[in-house]
């Protein structure tokens, strides 16, 4: 829904966290932090001035900056050089490092002078389109940031590299048909639950604490070695913990588990799927 009156504590913003291990090279914080440079497609019914920013991962430094659109629906490239931030806290672990923010439209509390670093919470520049107030009217791709002064080609890589570095934030078993072993290693705690483990294919950037799935108990089942046959879920499954490697669920019935029987976690139709996150 469109909000063309946006008041002084109100923001819309489109964001890509960056984790601190991706920009250690840059030196942010430091004497020597780097110029970056930051390249993106862009169309929008809108012309004139947009905003955007790139803050540090604390959200208490920010850079503001304007891209212009001249023409309304049509895709434009745009590249902003940023020059190093010498000042705040630039994290360079497993947390949000640096965020590039695409202001949708702000309130004055957010909106900073342009082109120039500042402490505080900033979007984008004061005076810029607040694309908020029209639905449907911005889109963007190909966005890169890179430790250049020049923008260089959008780096595409290979489906695998792209596929793995995504499932260190987010991974996700899919049942693609009834009866598919897809929690294969289980055992029985009591007569009514068993932990299900499920290899991550990654290393997680950190541990999951939730597990997200979908679909009722009937879509679930467990599966004792040997037996043949299942016994459908009561509950759909919860989270039971995990580690970087490893995602643990709980799979509950209403009863006749053995403690300590080996089996597996299947599903009852492609409805099911457990998935954890380790998301910014």
């Amino acid at each position: 829904t469109a909000d063309a009156s946006i008041t002084t504590s109100q923001f819309g913003m489109v964001r890509q966290m960056i984790e601190g291990y991706n920009i250690i090279d840059l030196g942010f914080g430091t004497a020597s932090a780097q110029s970056v440079t930051i390249s993106f497609w862009v169309k929008s019914s809108l012309t004139g001035s947009h905003g955007a920013a790139l803050n540090n991962g604390n959200d208490d430094r920010s850079y503001p900056f304007a891209y212009t659109i001249s023409v309304a629906n049509t895709w434009e490239y745009k590249t902003v050089t940023i020059a190093g931030d010498t000042s705040g806290t630039w994290d360079t672990d497993n947390t949000a490092g640096m965020i590039i923010t695409f202001g949708m439209g702000t309130g004055s509390q957010y909106e900073g002078t342009a082109d120039a670093w500042q402490a505080g919470q900033i979007f984008q520049p004061t005076s810029t389109v607040a694309n908020i107030g029209t639905i449907s009217n911005w889109n963007v791709t190909g966005v890169q940031l890179e430790a250049n002064t020049t923008a260089t080609p959008f780096e595409n890589l290979q489906y695998g590299q792209q596929l793995a570095l995504c499932q260190r934030y987010y991974y996700k078993e899919k049942s693609t048909f009834a009866g598919q072993y897809f929690a294969p290693n289980a055992y029985a705690i009591s007569t009514t639950s068993a932990f299900t483990f499920n290899t991550f294919p990654v290393p997680m950037r950190t541990r999951p604490t939730a597990l997200e799935q979908s679909g009722t108990a009937s879509d679930y089942s467990l599966v004792r070695c040997g037996a043949g046959t299942s016994t459908i879920c009561n509950s759909v499954p919860t989270f039971g913990g995990s580690s970087l490697t490893i995602g643990q669920s709980v799979f509950s019935v209403a009863s006749g588990l053995s403690n300590g029987f080996a089996g597996s976690g299947m599903s009852q139709s492609t409805n099911a799927y457990l998935a954890w996150s380790a998301e910014l």
